[in-house]
């Protein structure tokens, strides 16, 4: 459990911090001074002033901000002021945080075909391991100590000296259907280590359980030289960008054709946890696997046209450009707070929707 809350705390930092130093860096490029950088949101627990720019830390983790000067439309006259810019300049500074966390990914994925990244439906490279991705709660599974990210070598039995080799799930459900009602040995890779693991195999299973109470999957890594990762995380990227917009266009379909509730087709903090604490479990390729998907979905989430987010301040300025003048400050910081407000409202539903879940399960 703490592996998965560290893990969950330094995901979501280094998003968040990525995102955020995107802003901040774009503004500072473009003459604008910058109030403040805060990770996480208020009550600050730290504060320090650098020059003109308060470095913060807020209690919440679930966000952070960058304030800048001028964003109310004040100081529209002077060189470092947000408003003083052209929508150009503006666009650039807004859409920074979305650009990094896409940089982001593509770096991680990059790292991670280095030094190897689990493999994917349709790689090239054989996938020759079985690995464990669930165990249930009172299984034999359980009983005998196999955790997620275990990986299935042999299975034996003593007693009738059968013997496989576990290179595909299809060995493995042979030789359990063959042992049925007996106590097998299974080699496990745990980490570095070896280990051997006495289990019964239930005569009869339970409901979606099978005999052992595991769910596992072919895995395998890839990996490449340093000059074609580039290249495959490229591809990765752009192949992930596309497969997330398709999924919130599906997802936003179903308002209109009244399928299920889009709200239970997205996760929030505690559905991140979860997936990032069973990424930590099963090694550093699903974590970093998992942390360049969550940057990518994170950009894609941030673009989207809505009150708030960047894409809806992206909105603004291009409506200011076809009409060639100002929107009214005051009313764009209203329909922002609106927004803001009826985010923080869905997020807390979300939330509450995971934590049902999770209990549920």
């Amino acid at each position: 459990m703490l592996l998965g809350i560290i893990t969950f705390i330094l995901i979501l930092g280094v998003l968040i911090f990525v995102h955020e130093l995107g802003h901040f860096w774009a503004a500072k490029k473009n003459g604008v001074r910058v109030e403040e950088f805060c990770l996480g949101f208020p009550p600050r627990i730290f504060k320090i002033k650098r020059g003109q720019t308060i470095y913060a830390i807020g209690l919440i983790p679930f966000g952070g901000f960058v304030r800048i000067y001028g964003e109310d439309g004040s100081g529209r006259r002077e060189k470092d002021s947000f408003a003083g810019k052209s929508v150009w300049r503006r666009a650039k500074i807004i859409s920074a945080g979305v650009l990094m966390n896409v940089v982001l990914a593509f770096a991680v994925l990059a790292a991670g075909y280095m030094t190897g990244l689990p493999a994917a439906v349709g790689d090239t490279q054989p996938i020759n391991n079985i690995q464990i991705v669930e165990v249930l709660p009172d299984t034999p599974a359980a009983r005998a100590d196999l955790r997620v990210g275990d990986i299935l070598l042999t299975a034996h039995n003593q007693q009738t000296g059968q013997t496989a080799t576990l290179s595909q799930t299809d060995n493995l459900l042979n030789f359990l259907a063959n042992n049925r009602g007996q106590t097998v040995m299974l080699g496990v890779k745990r980490g570095a280590d070896i280990l051997n693991k006495e289990i019964f195999v239930r005569e009869a299973e339970t409901t979606g359980q099978g005999p052992l109470g595991i769910a596992v999957a072919n895995m395998g890594k890839v990996s490449f030289p340093w000059y074609r990762a580039l290249g495959e995380a490229l591809v990765a990227t752009i192949t992930i960008l596309g497969l997330i917009v398709v999924a919130f266009a599906k997802i936003l379909a179903t308002f209109f054709t009244g399928g299920a509730s889009p709200l239970a087709q997205v996760s929030g903090p505690v559905g991140i946890y979860s997936l990032s604490s069973q990424a930590a479990q099963m090694g550093l390729g699903y974590v970093l696997q998992f942390s360049a998907i969550l940057s990518l979905h994170l950009a894609v989430i941030n673009i989207l046209p809505l009150p708030a987010l960047d894409g809806g301040r992206l909105l603004f300025l291009l409506i200011e450009k076809i009409k060639q003048k100002p929107i009214n400050r005051q009313l764009e910081q209203k329909i922002h707070a609106t927004g803001f407000l009826i985010l923080i409202l869905l997020m807390l539903l979300i939330t509450f929707k995971d934590f049902a879940k999770l209990f549920h399960s």
